[in-house]
């Protein structure tokens, strides 16, 4: 039983011809040559970091570094400090000790003497005295030492060279004891302490405020830059409406004008480009119209005179008794070629202008398109549904038409598809037209599917028409493509 949509008129379409004779080859993507660039190895990308996670780091690095900086070079200004200070008082102290030793000939009480002159010069700052007899026992009072606030570590950070100096105290002719004097940094490295305890707090305040504010200011440029950022993804996506915000920092907003106006000119481009489509698929269309209604007007009627006369001949040579009979077999072949002849034009008028018999409507073409395929293929299945309010101008059902056409050539040519699904309808908002063919193929070989004419075409025909074409993709266990065509 025939399909219901088989026409009664014989005769298949071109692009059912050429897929019946041509031999299988293998899609077009498939075949490379040895030097296509794309069997070139890719270079590995270089690894990339993330300006989020260096800002951070390099803040808290940066910082650590200036602590340390600044607190080594304050370390080393109280190192000589206290070294100058120290050098400068025991000086002081050894000149007084030198004036004030009590002489050895003198009658006054030179032991009484030497301890009272210890004990002043050990309440001095930064020295320290001591009187020891010659048994090494101590004879002068040591002050109370309450303990250094300061750490051992700092101490010994600080700590110069300990200076000393011994005086010996006689009274002729004995010697009744030694004065030791030795300088003492304990007090001074106490004062440098105090102000380390206040200082190093500070810079460490310091140093974390910079580095958080530089990791503020580092967020507040990553996310107007993410921003640039989305809006060149975006404009890379194919939306060329969308624009970057403009802030007030200069080198910002020169970026985000560049963006901006990088994206008006492709939006501009777009707009020429799909005008000159456009136009170029009307003029298209006109020439295949036209070479159709040459076809029809002028190699039509030749043809039909061709057949009558081929006919008029036939059936002189049968009523003639004395007509050779190969004559009228060669008469007989005329008049099938001058059919065969008239079908092939018919057919090629047909393709190149599926409209040509006029008020035929999308639905009725589709039906005669599945009629050639199920001609070519009586194992076929083909499933059609179209929609009878599915309707547009002429130039928009013939780029259906050539998608539907196109895409079911393409199942049946690579995919070995042996069912078609065709559904042509009204979008829900009754605005477009959405076309879908779906098929039981092996699909595209690749994700996406590597171009090829037919794709180039189909996706140049939907730009011109601002419409949207879906490549093929795999489905559901099927093979999908799909084609929405705005109304006008």
């Amino acid at each position: 039983m025939k399909p219901p949509w088989r026409r009664p008129s014989g005769g298949l379409s071109h692009e059912a011809r050429a897929m019946r004779d041509a031999p299988h080859l293998p899609p077009p993507e498939a075949a490379l040559r040895p030097d296509d660039p794309r069997l070139e190895p890719r270079a590995p990308a270089p690894r990339r970091i993330r300006l989020k996670i260096l800002t951070p780091v390099a803040a808290a690095v940066g910082g650590v570094l200036i602590c340390v900086l600044v607190a080594a070079a304050l370390i080393r200004n109280a190192q000589t400090a206290v070294s100058q200070e120290l050098d400068a008082a025991f000086q002081i102290v050894r000149a007084h000790a030198v004036m004030r030793m009590p002489p050895p000939f003198s009658s006054r009480d030179t032991l009484g003497e030497a301890v009272r002159l210890a004990e002043e010069i050990d309440a001095q700052r930064h020295v320290s005295a001591v009187l020891l007899n010659p048994q090494g026992v101590r004879l002068s009072r040591s002050p109370t030492d309450e303990g250094s606030e300061a750490p051992r570590w700092f101490l010994r950070l600080l700590e110069p060279e300990i200076q000393t100096e011994i005086f010996a105290v006689t009274h002729y002719p004995n010697v009744l004891g030694a004065l030791r004097l030795a300088s003492d940094p304990r007090d001074e490295i106490e004062e440098v302490w105090e102000d380390f305890r206040v200082i190093l707090p500070l810079l460490a305040l310091t140093s974390l405020a910079l580095s958080g504010g530089a990791v503020l200011f580092n967020m507040f440029l990553l996310r107007r830059l993410d921003m640039a950022v989305q809006a060149v993804a975006r404009m890379r996506g194919g939306d060329l409406c969308v624009r970057a915000p403009e802030g007030r920092l200069a080198e910002l907003a020169a970026l985000s004008e560049g963006v901006n106006a990088l994206a008006r000119r492709l939006q501009e481009g777009r707009a020429e480009n799909t005008e000159l489509q456009r136009r170029l698929l009307s003029l298209s269309e006109g020439e295949r119209a036209r070479i159709a209604s040459d076809l029809h007007d002028e190699i039509g009627p030749q043809i039909f005179g061709l057949q009558a006369a081929a006919r008029q001949a036939a059936l002189l040579a049968k009523g003639d008794p004395a007509a050779d009979p190969q004559l009228a077999e060669a008469l007989e072949a005329v008049s099938r070629h001058a059919e065969a002849l008239r079908r092939g034009v018919r057919t090629a008028i047909s393709d190149l202008r599926p409209m040509a018999a006029g008020g035929v409507s999308l639905a009725e073409l589709l039906q005669e398109l599945a009629a050639d395929f199920a001609d070519l293929h009586p194992g076929l299945t083909i499933r059609l549904e179209v929609d009878p309010e599915a309707s547009a101008d002429e130039l928009r059902e013939i780029a259906v038409y050539r998608f539907v056409r196109e895409s079911a050539l393409n199942a049946l040519r690579h995919g070995g598809a042996g069912r078609l699904w065709v559904e042509v309808g009204l979008s829900p908002e009754r605005d477009a037209i959405l076309a879908r063919v779906s098929d039981d193929g092996r699909g595209p070989s690749s994700d996406p599917p590597s171009p090829h004419l037919g794709h180039l075409g189909m996706r140049d025909r939907a730009l011109a028409l601002g419409a949207e074409w879906s490549p093929p993709r795999r489905e559901g266990g099927r093979t999908l493509t799909e084609l929405r065509t705005p109304r006008p």
